[in-house]
Parts: C-alpha cells; sequence; structure tokens
C-alpha cells in the first residue's frame, strides 16, 4: 500500500504537471468500437474539466464539451484520468477539498444494443448528465446519476460515493457526458478511477459479481473465524487459534467496509463514518496479523518491538472510535501514513522473523514459504493496482482472503498427523457403532412387527370372545331376573332369592364390562363409526346424574351440575359421550368420600366445547395418572380391594374422546380430589 501512495503521489504531480499542455480534450469516438469483439472501451483520455466551477449541463453544447456561445469566458482544460486533487501525503484534510466539472464527447454505434457507463468511485458529492441532440433536433438534458448536490460548499450528509451503473441514451449518437463532483470529506478528490463503456448486460454482471464477492468473503471469513474460536475451546492453550479467529474477524470487518456493500443493507449509512470503520478494521489488522506471526514462529516470547506495536495500534484504535466522530469528515484519513510507518515496522519485524526462522528452525521451512507467498501476493497486488495495471476493484478482500487462507495453513500443518490419527481412530468407532446401531435396528423392527401382529390378534380374540360371551350372559341376566320376581313360583327358602340376586348383579356387571371390552376393541380395530348428531348436553348430563344418584346416595355423594342456558348443542354421538360421563361421573362417586361432593361444569370458548367433572375424593398421586389411563390400569392393590372395577372405564374414555377428535385430561392431588375435563375440538359446537 505504501507503493501505491507513492505512486499515485507520482501520478497526480504528473497530471498537474501536463495541465495546460495540448489541445482541449477530443471527441471519443466509439461508433466503429466492436464492443462485441474487442471488449469494454477505457475512457482515460479525451476529458475537460472546468476546476473550481460547478456548471450546468444546460450550459454545454449538445454533443459537445464546448460552452454555450452565451459564456464564451468558460473554457476548459484537457485531463486525463486518473484525476486526484491533492498530495497522497499531507497533514492538511482540505488539500484535495473542491470542485469540478468534468465532460467527455462520446460517439456510440447507433444499434439495438444499450451500453452504459460504469463511472467508478466519485468521493463526496455528484451529478452526472448526458447533453445530446433529440431525433427532433431538440436538445435534451438527462440526469443519470445524483448523490448530493455539488454545488453546496459543505455540510452535506454524502451517501454511497460509487454511482450505480448508468444507462446512456439509446441511440443517441453524439453526446457530451458531464459530471460535477465536490469533496469536502476526503483529503483527496477528483474522478479516481478510469470509466469504462460497455455492453449494458456485461457491466451489468460485472457489478454483479463485484457485489457478490464481498458478500461472500465476508460470510467466509466470519465463518473462519467462529470455527477457529470453536475449535480452540476444545484445546486448553488456544491462544493462537484465538488470535487467528480474531485475525479473520477483522479481516472480514476491513472487506465488509472497504467495499461497498455495506450501502447495499444500509443505503442511508454516511461517507464520513464509512471511512472511520474502514480505517478502524485496517487498524485492526496490523495488530492481528503480528500477533498471528509472532505466535507461529517465535510462540509467547516477547520482543520490545511488541510493545511499540500493539501500543501505536491501541492509540490508533482509540482515536477512531473515541475522537473522530467529533472532529470533522474525513479526519481519519489523515491517519494513512502513520499507519504506513506502522505496516513498515511490522513488515521489518516480520522479515527478521521469517530470516531467523529458516535457519534457526528448518521444520517451519513451510510456513515461512506460507508467509512469504501471502506478504509477497499483497505487495504485487497493491502495486499493479497503484499503477493502474488491474483494477483496484475489491483488493483489499481478495488480497485478505488469499492471506487468511494461507496462514490457516499452519493449523492445518501443525495438527495434521495428530488429527488424521484420531479421525480414522472415531471412524472406525463410529463405524462399529454404526454397525451394531443397524443390527439393533433390525432386531427392534422385528420385534414391533411381533407385537404389531400380536396386538392385532388380542384385538381380534376381544372382540371374538367378547362377543360369545354376551349370549350366555344375556340368559343368565335375563332368568335371573324372572327367578327374583318368582314369576312360576316360589324359590322355597330365603336364601336363594338373595342368591338370585347376586346373580344378576354379577352378571349384569360382567356384560358391561364385556360391552366395555368389546367396544375398546373394535376402536382400536379401527372398525367402530361414529353416530353423529346433535346433542343437548344439559338433559345428557341430567339423565346421567339421575341414574348415578342412587349410588351417590348411598355413599353419601352431593351432585351438582352448572350447565348455562343458552349453551349450544354439541355434535357427537350421545350414545357414546353418556357412556363417558358414566364412567367418570361414576368413577368420581366410587372414589369419594362420605359428604363429598362431585360438580359438573360445562362451558365452551374459541377452543372448543368443554366438559369438567371434579370431585373432592381420595385424588391420585401425580406420577400415578398415566397409569390409571392406561388398560386395566390401576394404583395400588389396597385400592383394588377396596373398590370395584378392572381399570377399563377410563382408558376406553380416552378412546371414545379421540374419536371424536377431542382428548380427556386428569389433574389430581392426593387427600383433595380429582378434575377430569373433555375437551371437544371447536368445530363440534353447533351454530
Amino acid at each position: 500500500m505504501a507503493i501505491r501512495v507513492a505512486l499515485y503521489a507520482l501520478f497526480a504531480v504528473s497530471a498537474v504537471s501536463a495541465e495546460g499542455q495540448g489541445p482541449r480534450g477530443q471527441d471519443v469516438n466509439l461508433i466503429d468500437w466492436s464492443f462485441t469483439e474487442t471488449g469494454p472501451a477505457t475512457l482515460k483520455t479525451g476529458w475537460t474539466v472546468f476546476r473550481d466551477q460547478v456548471l450546468s449541463a444546460q450550459q454545454f453544447v449538445p454533443g459537445s464539451c464546448e460552452a454555450a456561445a452565451n459564456v464564451p469566458s468558460l473554457v476548459g482544460e484537457p485531463v486525463t484520468i486518473p484525476d486526484i486533487w491533492g498530495p497522497a501525503l499531507t497533514s492538511t484534510l482540505t488539500s484535495g477539498h473542491g470542485k469540478a466539472t468534468y465532460c467527455i464527447e462520446l460517439g456510440l454505434p447507433d444499434n439495438d444494443q444499450f451500453y452504459a457507463l460504469r463511472l467508478g468511485a466519485v468521493r463526496s458529492a455528484s451529478l452526472v448528465y448526458v447533453v445530446f441532440q433529440g431525433r427532433d433536433g431538440e436538445t435534451k438534458v438527462s440526469l443519470l446519476h445524483q448523490n448530493g448536490d455539488p454545488a453546496i460548499v459543505d455540510g452535506q450528509r454524502i451517501n454511497n460515493p460509487m454511482p450505480p451503473l448508468l444507462t446512456l441514451p439509446h441511440s443517441a449518437g453524439h453526446m457530451a457526458l458531464v459530471v460535477q463532483v465536490q469533496n469536502d470529506i476526503h483529503k483527496q478528490g477528483g474522478l479516481i478511477e478510469v470509466p469504462v463503456v460497455d455492453l449494458r448486460w456485461r457491466l451489468l454482471a460485472r457489478d454483479n459479481r463485484e457485489t457478490a464477492l464481498p458478500s461472500a468473503l465476508v460470510i467466509v471469513l466470519f465463518m473462519i473465524a467462529v470455527a477457529a474460536f470453536v475449535v480452540g475451546m476444545r484445546y486448553e492453550r488456544s491462544g493462537g487459534h484465538n488470535i487467528f479467529a480474531f485475525l479473520a474477524f477483522a479481516s472480514a470487518i476491513r472487506v465488509l467496509f472497504v467495499s461497498d456493500i455495506i450501502w447495499d443493507y444500509f443505503p442511508s449509512f454516511p461517507l464520513d463514518r464509512k471511512y472511520d470503520l474502514e480505517y478502524l478494521s485496517f487498524f485492526l489488522i496490523a495488530p492481528a496479523y503480528y500477533a498471528f506471526i509472532a505466535h507461529l514462529f517465535r510462540g509467547n516470547k516477547i520482543l520490545k518491538t511488541d510493545y511499540v506495536v500493539y501500543g501505536i495500534s491501541t492509540l490508533l484504535i482509540f482515536f477512531t472510535i473515541a475522537i473522530t466522530p467529533f472532529l470533522p469528515p474525513g479526519t481519519v484519513t489523515l491517519l494513512r501514513e502513520p499507519m504506513q510507518l506502522l505496516w513498515l515496522i511490522i513488515g521489518v519485524v516480520v522479515a527478521k522473523t521469517l530470516y531467523s526462522t529458516v535457519f534457526d528452525n528448518p521444520r517451519q521451512h513451510q510456513e515461512v514459504l506460507v508467509v512469504i507467498i501471502a506478504a509477497f501476493s499483497i505487495l504485487i497486488y497493491e502495486s499493479f493496482a497503484a499503477m493502474g495495471i488491474i483494477t483496484a476493484s475489491l483488493e483489499w478482500s481478495q488480497a485478505l482472503l488469499l492471506f487468511v487462507m494461507l496462514m490457516h495453513t499452519k493449523a492445518f500443518v501443525t495438527n495434521s498427523r495428530r488429527i488424521e490419527q484420531e479421525r480414522d481412530a472415531l471412524t472406525a468407532r463410529l463405524q462399529e457403532a454404526n454397525d451394531i446401531l443397524k443390527n439393533r435396528a433390525v432386531s427392534l423392527d422385528l420385534a414391533l412387527m411381533r407385537a404389531e401382529e400380536a396386538s392385532k390378534a388380542k384385538s381380534e380374540f376381544l372382540a371374538t370372545i367378547s362377543h360369545e360371551l354376551r349370549t350366555p350372559l344375556n340368559a343368565i341376566i335375563g332368568f335371573s331376573e324372572l327367578m327374583d320376581r318368582e314369576v312360576f313360583g316360589e324359590l322355597g327358602s330365603s336364601h336363594y332369592k338373595g342368591y338370585v340376586k347376586d346373580i344378576n348383579e354379577s352378571g349384569a356387571n360382567l356384560l358391561q364390562l364385556v360391552d366395555d371390552i368389546l367396544d375398546l376393541s373394535r376402536i382400536e380395530a379401527g372398525n367402530d363409526e361414529l353416530d353423529e348428531q346433535p346433542v343437548n348436553i344439559r338433559v345428557l348430563i341430567g339423565s346421567v346424574l339421575n341414574l348415578m344418584k342412587l349410588q351417590a346416595e348411598t355413599q353419601r355423594v352431593t351432585c351438582n351440575y352448572d350447565v348455562a342456558r343458552g349453551t349450544p348443542n354439541l355434535r357427537a354421538d350421545e350414545r357414546k359421550v353418556r357412556q363417558t360421563l358414566i364412567n367418570i361421573i361414576n368413577n368420581a362417586v366410587k372414589f369419594n368420600v362420605p359428604g363429598g361432593e362431585v360438580n359438573v361444569r360445562v362451558w365452551t370458548d374459541v377452543n372448543g366445547f368443554h366438559i369438567n367433572v371434579s370431585d373432592t375424593g381420595i385424588g391420585i398421586a401425580e406420577e400415578d395418572i398415566p397409569l390409571v389411563v392406561t388398560r386395566f390400569g390401576q394404583v395400588d392393590s389396597k385400592l383394588n380391594r377396596k373398590y370395584s372395577g378392572v381399570g377399563i372405564g377410563l382408558p376406553l374414555s380416552v378412546a371414545l374422546m379421540q374419536q371424536h377428535g377431542g382428548d380427556l385430561t386428569v389433574q389430581s392431588e392426593l387427600e383433595i380430589g380429582t378434575t377430569v375435563t373433555l375437551n371437544f375440538p371447536a368445530e363440534r359446537i353447533c351454530k
């Protein structure tokens, strides 16, 4: 970069000395230029400049850089682009401040192609016009781009100094391209890049590439920084990884603010703040690069120059962050020369370190070669860019990416053998574990298949046996009822009448159990369908509570229900909803305490139709709730002995709710009570 500064200064001096010598800029005739075969045309010569003047486009003759006849005193000077105002080595911020109007006469081919202009970076305010004569003979003035107002001396908030791709008027023939510029931010102004004319589609493709490349570089560098930091966390001594991560991070910040992608995400970002951050990234890279080289070749050894480099860098960073925001715009650009001195110190120390390493540590010859290649790549690129041999677009982004990737080789070289051994061992273990898991997966698949077959056979068996049991049970219940009523005469002993009642009740209970098992088996087998119809829940709950009245009075339990008048009907299978309520309310009564209560509450909301049954009974421990909703599940042997039942009512209720697209929730606490809520989906509410 120091070479480029010197070369820029040399070019600036030569350009100034050439002004006034030779004729005015001539017409750049591109009518016969073959853009398809020859490529873009660079507008390095043929320019006329009106210094310290901002001339309006209307003051120019159409298609010519001559001033209008009524202003004969306006005579421009020939100039070659780049035309940089102000020397590179200066301590005065305003050395390159000023304004000017540039003009060049262009002649483009008259065909169906569209042509565009790539002007390059224009520091501070700028306006770009095209003046030509239309087909109707009238003067046409077309505004191609505006960034601020060059007529205003200072105090403007300028954003992106890079004009976009400027499409030239189609079939305009000869035209005058007028560029007004005014600089009051950077210490150097003017047209600092050679404009290019080419086919619009080709320049657009070039702009797309130059927009995508910095974004990709930023992402890659950030990923490298994160990866290096994360990998370093695996080691007890992670200083080298952290230093490299900081270098990659600083490089990403450099690419972000040197390129123009910052305005892709923040269009109103001010130019002066962009310069501050651009230089800040440069001040961060210097100590990061120095620290990485020192750690790479010297380990933890500290030199006196280390304090100098880190001290100067810290002062520059502090000045950029804490002081420059309160100074005139562009003040930070005055730090470029002190930074060049710092880089010179770093270069000398790095060269000495490399020289010592070559003789003292032959094992690091590969690392030395990598660092030399990276340094010479940057040096050659900067020199060619300063001399105009290659374009300076994305220079630091590309160079820093190359530099960072080459530096990363050190980590791979140092740890490659151990990492390969660990990787091979890990791969072997993973392969072995993978084979074991595959075998287990096959066994599990086979076991699952057998379990599904067994479950299906069980369901079919239960459905069949339950159906076969109903016929004799119905006979037992029917004949026992006849005997209990003594339809055909007295039974004889009074003991027989008690036995007949027990036979009838046992048969009825067994039939109910068989019906429940049959219903559950049909549901699991997918052979059960809903008979949906509007159900009046208020009436249904009332009938269920009347059915449970005798049992509740026997156990001294009070049953209440709260169903607001106007509650909509529920679209459901009434028999199955009744069965569900009987199961739940029966449990609430059966597991209650003398003097307890059972409360049934109904409400609707946006989430659906809800029926809540709560009791003040013995309750269930929280860890036992999943057990009671499983088939034949009961809490413990004490309850099994005290209360009748096999534990199928609640699981059947869960299955019936799932048939309706709803769910059943259980909340309970020992010695407090249990609350069971039936939740039907909102679409089952009758409008």
